[in-house]
């Protein structure tokens, strides 16, 4: 099958993943960051008492927490993002160590101060190549799966297309 078809052809609901972590609007960044650690993920959704999706708090929004200015914190995500990356040097770990204690002191103030509530969504019944195109064009890592009333039903991830299209070819 050509991946042009395949893609245009694959839902969202095929590649999703269902089973995800959320976050609420009341957590502490403490908590969140707890969470976040334990799952080994990079980012939750936020949803409200209802089960409804407020927002989404990601790693960007962390680095927010820290309180550098906006271009600082690009130019932390390209470095950390940066495909030459090597093992952390004793001054990534040093930075580490900054981060997490300027972290320390925002870490009992809410996720809901900090998520991002513009959220890049789609329905179940998208396709994969409309998923990819909006991860593209919002310069995310992750789209949300949400039902007609905001609920969540899934995420999928680049990690995911990646896995999905792994399995295509094989």
């Amino acid at each position: 099958m050509e991946l042009a078809n395949w893609a245009n052809e694959t839902s969202v609901s095929e590649i999703m993943v269902e089973n995800i972590l959320t976050l609420s609007p009341n957590d502490s960044l403490a908590t969140a960051a707890e969470k976040l650690l334990r799952e080994q993920i990079s980012g939750a959704p936020v949803v409200d008492d209802s089960g409804r999706c407020v927002g989404v708090l990601a790693m960007s929004d962390l680095t927010r927490a820290e309180g550098k200015p906006a271009e600082q914190q690009q130019t932390t995500q390209n470095r950390f993002f940066d495909f030459g990356m090597t093992l952390p040097s004793r001054e990534d770990t040093t930075r580490l160590e900054q981060f997490r204690d300027k972290v320390l002191v925002a870490s009992e103030r809410s996720v809901g101060h900090f998520m991002t509530t513009d959220l890049v969504n789609v329905r179940s019944d998208a396709t994969l190549a409309a998923v990819v195109r909006y991860i593209i064009d919002s310069h995310v890592h992750r789209v949300l799966v949400l039902d007609k009333d905001e609920h969540i039903k899934g995420i999928v991830s680049t990690i995911d297309i990646l896995a999905a299209l792994k399995r295509a070819i094989q």
